[in-house]
């Protein structure tokens, strides 16, 4: 299905350069740039691997690790095969089979076998789902952490709050501890995340590879013993806060203490009496089930068969990457907008209107903004005419030139640039993935408010956040005004001095029009000295007729 947008009747587009220094397009491929290396000068997710660090008691020597793992019997206890990698989506976590290689210790935490009930009571349904999956996190850690890491926010987005409370149980005799450091990925990844950044549309691509290889990557497992079960259902019983709900939300014992162990296992069957949840059976983490009466028989037998039934620590997999990779992957999965494309109209007909610049794929969404502007041979940005961006579609959009001197086309440059977020796009240069937008936004200015100002029969808006831009920047406006004015007989400008856009009657008419309201859209952009030459997207060349 189409999607179209039409805009105002009178659109204006002006740049306003911060920086003396414009953008150049590159079209010749005479020139070459050199890659730039980017060397962050703070980045460590990790101890320094050149420390030597003192063994503790009943750790092992580090090991160089890949998937499968097994590593044979410690003191007695044979641990399950493991991977680092770890697939997240709304059933919950599962191990990937792919590699990741990294070194490991191993030390007993529990050499009693004692076992410890837990009882959670929870409103959050993120920190429920992590309980749920053996993820040790703090509940007002939860939503923190998922958000910092935005495409596993989009995979688990069915999580989200309501009126229910998750009542959370569960058993566990944790054994031992592994914790893993110096985490690298396999060149099998790396190759195919190389292929997902190559794609135009990086961040599908690069989904499927995380959902491939992994999200997340925990820097501690705990093997053991565990059942548990976790109740989410939306009852009202379970949803009233009791007086005394505080000492239900977490409670915990051992099993060294009988009496306490006891109570709170009945505590968990009281809270779930009338919620229509069986409670009088706990599961394991592969399903089989194990009757509450006959606890403590699975409490002191069967430690052959042990499970992974902590993780904790977790780090996105995106993190154990190399620092430019890590930054263009950042960028693909932001929820910013982004410059996707950028093309170039080379001007060889001055009687030429109207284009219509075609994209090569059809985009997911017509949901973006486009700025530009134009420029002479020398890449002087020329005034006196008039740029619309009208009719977005997902195919492409058109564009009207408009000029009052129309020999200064002659051999003229018309820049343009599609601005909007990579995810609702589908599409993303990675000629463009350098630069940087800074901030997009919208103003609308009223005369009645005092920010358009008279003078002369000229008009002046008032630009509040010019000043607060860094100095190597490109600040590009659309302009919007009310359908009073004759845009055949004005021309805007940029008055550096004062932060205002100038709006003249070129044609010295005696009335422009009464200017009522206008509304300005703007990008800022932040383009450093090596990042000044772009290689454009499209090409389009007007005919000479």
């Amino acid at each position: 299905e189409n999607e179209s947008f039409s805009g105002p009747d009178k659109v204006y587009q002006v740049i306003l350069p911060k920086s003396d220094k414009s953008i150049k397009f590159f079209s010749d491929c005479n020139e070459v740039k050199e890659d730039q290396v980017i060397i962050p000068k703070y980045d460590k997710f990790f101890s320094d691997c050149n420390e030597v660090k003192e063994d503790q008691d009943n750790f092992l020597p580090l090991h160089e690790i890949n998937y499968g793992v097994e590593v044979e019997h410690i003191n007695g206890i044979k641990l399950p095969k493991f991977s680092l990698g770890l697939i997240v989506n709304g059933e919950g976590l599962t191990k990937t089979k792919y590699k990741f290689l990294a070194s490991l210790r191993i030390r007993h935490i529990n050499t009693t076998k004692s076992s410890t009930i837990r009882l959670v009571s929870t409103k959050s349904n993120i920190y429920s789902y992590f309980l749920e999956n053996g993820v040790s996190i703090k509940e007002d850690q939860a939503h923190q952490f998922l958000r910092s890491i935005p495409f596993i926010t989009s995979m688990t987005h069915d999580l989200k709050q309501g009126t229910f409370r998750a009542i959370y149980c569960d058993i566990s005799i944790p054994l031992v501890e592994i914790s893993f450091e110096q985490i690298k990925p396999s060149n099998e990844s790396i190759q195919a995340l190389n292929d997902a950044l190559s794609n135009m549309d990086p961040y599908t691509s690069l989904c499927k590879v995380f959902k491939k290889f992994g999200h997340l990557i925990p820097h501690k497992m705990v093997i053991g013993k565990k059942l548990s079960r976790n109740c989410r259902e939306f009852s009202s019983a379970l949803c009233e806060d009791s007086p005394d709900q505080s000492k239900k939300n977490s409670l915990k014992a051992s099993s060294e203490n009988y009496n306490e162990f006891r109570t709170v296992l009945n505590e968990w069957k009281y809270l779930l009496s009338e919620s229509g949840f069986n409670p009088t059976y706990l599961k394991n983490t592969e399903g089989g089930i194990t009757e509450v009466e006959n606890i403590e028989s699975w409490i002191s037998k069967d430690f052959q068969k042990l499970e992974i039934i902590e993780y904790s620590d977790l780090i996105s997999t995106y993190a154990i990457l190399d620092f430019p990779m890590r930054k263009e992957i950042e960028k693909c999965f932001k929820e910013e907008n982004q410059i996707l494309m950028t093309g170039y109209i080379r001007i060889k007909n001055i009687h030429t209107h109207y284009y219509r610049v075609e994209f090569n794929t059809p985009l997911k969404s017509s949901r973006y903004q486009v700025f530009g502007f134009v420029t002479d041979e020398n890449l002087n940005v020329l005034e006196k005419l008039v740029v619309e961006f009208k009719f977005f579609t997902k195919f492409g959009f058109s564009i009207i030139l408009k000029s009052l001197d129309k020999e200064q086309l002659i051999g003229a440059l018309l820049s343009w640039m599609l601005i909007g977020i990579p995810r609702e796009i589908g599409f993303y240069s990675r000629n463009t993935r350098d630069m940087t937008v800074l901030r997009t936004g919208e103003l609308t200015f009223e005369k009645d408010d005092g920010n358009i100002i008279i003078k002369e029969n000229k008009y002046f808006i008032k630009l509040p956040f010019i000043s607060e831009i860094p100095s190597e920047s490109i600040v590009n406006i659309r302009l919007e005004f009310s359908q009073n004015i004759h845009e055949a007989f004005i021309e805007t400008r940029y008055i550096s001095d004062t932060n205002e856009i100038q709006i003249i009657n070129s044609n010295n008419f005696p009335d422009i029009g009464y200017l009522e309201e206008a509304r300005v859209h703007y990008a800022i952009i932040s383009i450093s000295e090596n990042e000044r030459i772009i290689i454009p997207d499209i090409q389009m060349i007007s005919n000479e007729k």
